[in-house]
């Protein structure tokens, strides 16, 4: 780590070219003598990204940024947070620091926090910001967590390991038994020193699939920031569990949540209820999407699906408390050029056209006040919802 990046002339110079051209930058050179500009450049980058995904980063002086792969990996503020309150304990160890955002978070819900990363520069940004954060609870440990797990004679109240989803061609994996580290093949060793074990993976990662690699899962948690699902979290415990409780929860802002949770036995027990559209429309958020509870959706919340295979639900009372975005029904459209419509925006679900295709085919620009759904109903033929957003 380069602590001359910390000098306020540097930091002056990131700060003035924050909304530059990083590409440009990159081919000048640079005015301090003991940084080079792809040192700057990552800085650049990296506060630019901390803005929206982790503000405290961003708000806090002379913070140091890692390299853009640890950057990616790295949960968003309100998601570590999230995880970080779920489960407070005594002492709690994360197996793949990296940045060190969800080490931060952990560090204000429990008394003890043991931080471990194998890349020697990546520890030692983390180690720095941890200092700027007055973190005196974390412990700091650079090298590989699950050997230090090993060694190590202490037991947690919570492990936690966020696994590396690349191989070392930077491809993306999908199962958890291709990531680093395995934690397949190490849920054991997890077991000897932990009481519970937290495990970040992908949005990309089947559910299914992963509750078969990994057993003992007691809790999901789908995590979605303004609809964007961002991690998917498993709990494990080794106890007796008869169905895996699924949480959702979609960030609109920082102080404003959709939650949505049920049990997984429940998928079965309940079934959907068709109708044509009525007076109000709703679509699911993301972190219900992948939930894939779509038809308890319409016991929960006394709503009725438009066609098997749209997910998108009908009701004539209004729900305020659906989990996802809520519209007023205007009327159903023609497919075809709209004289009336200037600009809409466009959902398609389970419709032949592309939303692009919409657009060019009904004569409108995307934009406005006017929302567009094209679907299918349940006589099986296509049509376009003209609504207007509630929520």
């Amino acid at each position: 780590m380069n602590q001359k990046l910390t000098e306020q002339s540097v930091q002056d110079f990131i700060n003035e070219n924050l909304h530059g051209d990083i590409s440009k930058l990159a081919l000048l050179k640079s005015p301090f003598s003991d940084i080079s500009m792809k040192e700057l450049a990552v800085q650049i980058e990296g506060k630019r990204k901390a803005k929206e995904k982790f503000p405290f980063c961003f708000h806090t002086k002379k913070i140091i940024y890692p390299s853009p792969i640890a950057m990616e990996q790295c949960s968003s503020e309100l998601t570590a947070d999230y995880k970080a309150s779920l489960y407070p304990k005594k002492r709690i160890i994360d197996l793949t620091g990296g940045f060190g955002v969800d080490s931060w978070a952990f560090s204000k819900q429990f008394k003890e926090v043991f931080y471990c990363e194998k890349d020697k520069e990546t520890a030692a940004v983390a180690t720095y910001n941890f200092s700027l954060f007055g973190a005196e609870n974390i412990s700091v440990y650079q090298g590989d967590g699950i050997e230090f797990l090993r060694q190590n004679g202490r037991r947690f109240d919570l492990i936690y390991i966020d696994p590396s989803r690349r191989d070392s061609h930077n491809r993306k994996m999908h199962a958890f038994s291709d990531c680093t580290p395995d934690v397949v093949a190490n849920l054991d060793l997890f077991f000897e020193h932990g009481d519970r074990i937290l495990i970040k993976a992908s949005p990309m990662f089947d559910i299914e699939k992963a509750l078969h690699e990994l057993k003992f899962v007691v809790e999901i948690h789908i995590c979605a920031v303004k609809n964007e699902v961002r991690e998917v979290l498993y709990l494990l415990e080794r106890k007796q569990c008869d169905s895996e409780r699924v949480f959702t929860i979609n960030f609109l802002n920082q102080n404003l949540q959709q939650k949505f949770s049920f049990f997984k036995r429940e998928l079965a027990e309940n079934g959907a209820i068709y109708s044509l559209p009525l007076r109000y429309l709703y679509e699911p958020n993301h972190a219900v999407m992948k939930s894939g509870a779509f038809n308890l959706l319409c016991s929960r919340y006394d709503v009725m699906k438009l066609h098997k295979n749209s997910h998108l639900y009908t009701s004539e009372r209004f729900v305020g408390s659906f989990p996802g975005r809520c519209f007023k029904m205007v009327t159903v459209l023609p497919y075809k050029k709209h004289e009336k419509l200037i600009n809409v925006n466009v959902t398609t679900r389970n419709f032949p056209d592309t939303p692009e295709q919409v657009l060019k085919k009904m004569k409108v620009k995307e934009g406005g006040d006017d929302y567009l759904f094209c679907t299918t109903l349940l006589d099986n033929k296509p049509a376009v919802l003209l609504c207007e957003k509630i929520i």
